[in-house]
């Protein structure tokens, strides 16, 4: 009973892909590029191919395609982005995002798959059945319900584990380091706190991430994820109208860390 949905980082995030085909970058040189050259027909191509690919694998009804983080600074640089923008009589880099987004949510949508993107797809005005998932502030949640769209809450503040757990003298290197997602924080996650009643039908759920720029094998992946797994797991299945008692979830999570240390998976202490 898991659907595995599969993410395709676009047009940002692509380094790794980019130090391949550095001809689909703007500078045309690897490793000096995270965005994709919009100004490239072989960006599309290579793109559509990928997506198309990424269908005949998984059948799930769902692709991520990021959307997240795009600095757009070569964009300002490569005349061929720039071309496009003219052809297209966009206003700026800006509006360049928006359209590349529109434009794979709308070639998902013709092989019959519905997009998933980041919040900032959101100033694309992507179409209505395309998935807003919330890591930035509330405010763009509340927006995209708004705006008639379905919304998944994944805080960067409560549900990235891979930011510190409150662990002293942790021994793992984390991302955002001076931020706290500890075991308790995790637990009283409500992904319906913030959004206002009218829009609650529009949360889908949420989802704990863990980025692996810095975990470098499954005993360092592990310690991340459990027990705030765990929590997460409970925070989900429970009625939020329900009240959650932490110190009695803690003495069941002492069974479950027994278990999984029993069975040589890594697992943080619950303090």
């Amino acid at each position: 009973y898991i659907t595995i949905i599969p993410e395709i980082e676009m047009p940002s995030h692509s380094e790794e892909v980019l130090a391949v085909y550095p001809e689909l970058s703007c500078s045309h040189e690897s490793y000096k590029d995270s965005d994709f050259c919009i100004g490239n027909e072989q960006t599309f191509e290579f793109l559509e191919n990928v997506l198309s690919e990424v269908i005949a694998l998984f059948p799930s009804e769902y692709i991520h395609i990021g959307g997240d983080e795009c600095p757009k600074e070569r964009w300002k640089e490569c005349s061929k982005c720039q071309a496009r923008i003219k052809k297209l009589g966009l206003k700026d880099e800006d509006e360049l995002q928006a359209w590349i987004t529109r434009h794979f949510t709308d070639y998902l949508a013709k092989k019959g798959r519905i997009a998933i993107g980041w919040d900032e797809v959101l100033a694309g005005n992507p179409s209505k059945d395309t998935i807003i998932q919330n890591w930035r502030r509330s405010k763009y949640a509340v927006d995209a319900a708004k705006k008639g769209h379905d919304i998944i809450i994944s805080p960067v503040g409560t549900t990235y584990f891979s930011v510190p757990q409150g662990i002293e003298d942790d021994p793992f290197t984390y991302l955002s380091p001076k931020m706290r997602s500890s075991l308790k924080n995790v637990y009283s996650f409500n992904p319906y706190s913030l959004i206002p009643p009218e829009s609650k039908g529009r949360v889908l759920g949420g989802e704990c991430c863990l980025w692996t720029e810095c975990i470098w094998n499954e005993y360092d992946l592990a310690w991340k994820l459990w027990p705030r797994g765990l929590a997460f797991a409970e925070a989900m299945w429970t009625n939020p109208k329900e009240p959650r008692d932490y110190e009695e979830f803690k003495k069941r999570a002492k069974v479950h860390r027994k278990e999984l240390i029993s069975s040589k998976i890594n697992c943080a202490p619950l303090e």
